[in-house]
């Protein structure tokens, strides 16, 4: 079973490991990321998986300029906890999911100024994961 995600992040919550915020705003975006993300997975009907998952999550920007998908982390690890609180997945710990991997997915010229999107990949993983 093979689950896809696909989110449009403005710049006003987008998260990196490299973005210097004061720790409340940095919980505002949070919150809000992860809330899009539980709304979003509810509305697309989701499986809900229950066992053990592999989540790949492939970024999308709108320039192609140098970039590190891992600088997306942040995001992503709201965006995870957004699946687990719409009940996509029992839980985002260690046992339960493996990843999210970080992938560079391409140039969108469609995307808004400063947004990314990020496509979320869900797939049951094996048992000798």
């Amino acid at each position: 079973m093979i689950e896809t995600l696909y989110l449009v992040i403005p710049k006003a919550q987008w998260i990196t490991a490299n973005l210097r915020l004061h720790p409340m705003a940095r919980a505002k975006r949070v919150r809000a990321l992860r809330r899009r993300t539980a709304i979003e997975a509810r509305k697309t009907a989701l499986f809900s998986f229950d066992g053990k998952v592999r989540i790949t999550a492939k970024i999308y920007a709108r320039s192609s300029r140098r970039f590190d998908p891992n600088n997306a982390a942040d995001s992503t690890k709201a965006m995870v906890d957004g699946l687990r609180d719409a009940g996509v997945l029992i839980d985002d710990d260690h046992t339960h999911v493996i990843g999210p991997d970080h992938r560079w997915a391409g140039v969108d010229r469609d995307l808004p100024v400063g947004a990314h999107a990020v496509e979320l990949v869900i797939t049951e993983a094996g048992s000798d994961d």
